[in-house]
C-alpha cells in the first residue's frame, strides 16, 4: 500500500491505521444515509418503469451469475498501484463520464476548460473511447488495495442489501444485483481519489447512476463543490437536485426537478446554496435544412426489435432509404438481428457512439422516434421528426415533446405514412415552434445556440473566479414549492 503514503498526516501506527481504512469508513457514513437502493437509483426508486423498458427478460437472471458480472466488469480495471494519470495539481476541475451519452455532453465543455485551467477527465466505458471524443479523456482504474475494501463492506451490508431489494422487488437481486454491488467499489475509490488530488470543483453529467450517485455522496462528504449538466431530458422520476451549480436545458427541466425535491433518501439531507443555469441542450447543435431523402429513426431495445423490422419492411416500398440509429447499450446481437432482417442496399443501422447527433440530424429528410430527447435535438436541427411508438410504451409521450409542438406525432402505421409522404411533398415546410423549444432549451434563438458547451465552460470560469452567480447569463433562483 506504498501509495496511500502520499496523503498520511500521521506518522504513528494507530493513525497510520486511520488513514489506511478511512476509505471503508467514508463508505460506510454514505451508506449509513444512503442506502444502497437510494444509489442505484433508477432500479432502486424507479423500479416497475425500470424494469417496464426491458424488452425480454435478461440472459443472466439469477443472483450468481449477476455476481460474475459484477466481476467481469471489475477485473478488467484492476492494477497493482494507482494510476499516475491520476495524477493532478490540487484545486483542479475533475470531469467525469461513464456513458456514451455523457461523454457526447462533457467532452467539448472538457475541451474548452483545459485550454483555461487545470483539467482531469476520467472515464469508465466496457469498450474504448469514441474516436470522435477529445485526448485529454483517461480511464478509469482500481487499485487493487482498494477493491479489497468491497469484501468487509459486502459483508457489513449483506443483510441490508438483501432484505432491502427484496422488499422492493425480488428481481432486483437476480436482475440487476451487479449494478448495486459497484457501489462498494466506486465509494472507496472516489474518497481515495478525492482525498488524494483535491479538486475544487467537480462535474458530472447524471444524477441516477450508481457511479455517478456514488462520487456526488463523497464529495459531499468531503464538502466539494459539484456542478451538474444534462445529457438527457428529464422528469419528475428523477432524484433530487444535489449540485453547488446546475447547468439545465430549459424551464422544463427546472419545473421537472421542482417536483423532484422529495425525491432523496429520507436520512440524506438537501445541499445549501443550490444555483442554476438554464444554459441550453448540450450538442452544440445548428440548423440546417436537408433536401436528403433518408428517413431516421432513433431505437432502442426498449421499443421492440420485431417491431422495428415491420414498420421498416412496411415503409419501404414507399421510401427508399432509412437509417436506423442505435441507442449505446443497444446489444451487438440486436444489431446484427436488425442488420440481417433488412436488406442493407437501403437500410443502414449504426451506434449512436459513431456519429454525433447534429451530424447524424444533418443527414435526414425526417426522423422517426419514440420517448427520447432526439426529438428536441431534431427540432434544433431544422429536421421534422414524429413521435411514434413502435410497441405501447410505460410512459405515452413521456416528455411532452408530442403535446408541446416539438415533433409531429402519429399512432398508427397508416398515419404515419401520410405524414411522411407528406414532409417529402415539394410544398412541405418545416416551421418549429420557437417557444416551445426555448421552454426546453434556453439558448435556442439567442447568441449562444450552438455554443453551449463554451457557455457552460465560461459560467464555470466565472462561478471559480468568486463572480456572483446570480448576475451571471441564464441565472434562475431555485425556488422549491410549498
Amino acid at each position: 500500500m506504498k501509495y496511500l503514503s502520499s496523503f498520511r498526516p500521521n506518522t504513528t501506527f494507530l493513525g497510520i491505521l486511520d488513514d489506511i481504512f478511512s476509505p471503508l469508513r467514508a463508505a460506510l457514513s454514505v451508506l449509513s444515509l444512503n442506502p444502497e437502493h437510494w444509489i442505484n437509483f433508477s432500479p432502486g426508486q424507479n423500479t416497475k418503469p425500470h424494469f417496464a423498458r426491458l424488452s425480454s427478460r435478461p440472459a443472466v437472471s439469477f443472483s450468481f451469475g449477476r455476481f460474475l458480472l459484477f466481476l467481469r466488469w471489475l477485473l478488467p480495471s484492476i492494477i497493482l498501484k494507482f494510476n499516475p494519470y491520476y495524477s493532478a495539481p490540487s484545486g483542479h476541475i475533475l470531469i467525469f463520464a461513464d456513458t456514451v451519452n455523457q461523454l457526447s455532453v462533457l467532452d467539448d465543455i472538457s475541451h474548452d476548460l483545459s485550454s483555461a485551467t487545470s483539467v482531469c477527465s476520467l472515464y469508465k466505458l466496457p469498450h474504448d473511447l469514441p474516436s470522435h471524443c477529445n485526448t485529454n479523456w483517461k480511464p478509469i482504474k482500481f487499485p487493487i488495495s482498494l477493491c479489497l475494501f468491497a469484501i468487509p463492506l459486502f459483508l457489513l451490508r449483506f443483510t441490508s442489501l438483501f432484505r432491502n431489494l427484496y422488499s422492493i422487488d425480488k428481481r432486483l437481486l437476480s436482475w440487476r444485483l451487479d449494478g448495486f454491488l459497484t457501489i462498494y467499489i466506486w465509494l472507496p475509490f472516489f474518497y481515495f481519489y478525492l482525498s488524494q488530488t483535491k479538486p475544487s470543483f467537480v462535474l458530472v453529467s447524471n444524477d441516477h447512476n450508481p457511479s455517478t450517485r456514488s462520487l456526488i455522496e463523497i464529495c459531499r462528504l468531503l464538502k466539494i463543490k459539484t456542478g451538474y449538466v444534462q445529457h438527457a431530458s428529464t422528469s419528475a422520476r428523477f432524484h433530487q437536485l444535489q449540485f453547488s451549480y446546475s447547468f439545465l436545458d430549459g424551464l422544463s427541466s427546472y419545473e421537472s426537478y421542482l417536483s423532484c425535491e422529495g425525491r432523496l433518501s429520507p436520512l440524506s439531507s438537501t445541499e445549501p446554496n443550490r444555483h442554476v443555469f438554464l444554459t441550453g441542450i448540450q450538442r452544440n447543435l445548428s440548423s440546417s435544412l436537408s433536401t436528403s431523402n433518408i428517413i431516421g429513426i432513433a431505437f432502442k431495445e426498449a421499443d421492440g426489435v420485431n417491431e422495428l423490422v415491420n414498420l421498416v419492411t412496411y415503409l419501404l416500398p414507399h421510401f427508399q432509404y432509412f437509417d436506423i440509429r442505435c441507442h449505446p447499450a443497444t446489444s451487438h446481437s440486436t444489431i446484427v438481428f436488425i442488420q440481417q432482417s433488412l436488406n442493407s442496399k437501403f437500410v443502414r443501422v449504426t451506434k449512436a457512439q459513431d456519429t454525433p447527433v447534429g451530424q447524424y440530424l444533418a443527414s435526414l429528410r425526417c426522423l422517426i422516434a419514440g420517448n427520447s430527447s432526439i426529438h428536441l435535438e431534431s427540432a434544433i436541427c431544422s429536421c421534422p421528426s414524429i413521435y411514434f411508438e413502435l410497441k405501447p410504451q410505460f410512459s405515452s409521450d413521456y416528455y411532452g415533446f408530442a403535446r408541446k409542438n416539438i415533433c409531429l406525432s402519429s399512432s398508427s402505421k397508416s398515419s404515419l405514412l401520410a405524414i411522411l409522404l407528406n414532409i417529402f411533398s415539394p410544398n412541405y415546410c418545416f416551421s418549429p415552434n420557437i417557444e416551445s423549444i426555448q421552454y426546453y432549451s434556453a439558448s435556442f434563438g439567442t447568441k449562444w445556440q450552438g455554443k453551449e458547451s463554451q457557455l457552460v465552460s465560461s459560467l464555470i470560469q466565472q462561478l471559480s473566479a468568486g463572480k456572483t452567480p446570480s448576475k451571471l447569463w441564464g441565472y434562475r433562483h431555485f425556488s422549491p414549492l410549498p
